[in-house]
């Protein structure tokens, strides 16, 4: 049977589409650098990420997965 529903991209699509992927992965590097170089001038210790997940991420989550405080 002929899947009928696949269409093939142009090539002006598929470099636009990597583009949208590209531009959302460097500004989302470029938040979390920018938090991170921003928290080293705290003067405040900056735990581990696992002491960060397992003792603070679970709260967080529920926070505002669920709207608790």
């Amino acid at each position: 049977m002929l899947n009928t529903s696949l269409k093939q991209l142009f090539l002006s699509e598929a470099t636009l589409n990597e583009k949208k992927k590209n531009d959302f992965n460097k500004d989302l590097g470029l938040a979390l650098v920018t938090v991170i170089f921003k928290l080293k001038y705290t003067g405040k210790h900056i735990p581990d990420e696992s002491a960060l997940r397992k003792n603070y991420f679970e709260p967080i989550f529920e926070y505002f997965v669920f709207l608790k405080t």
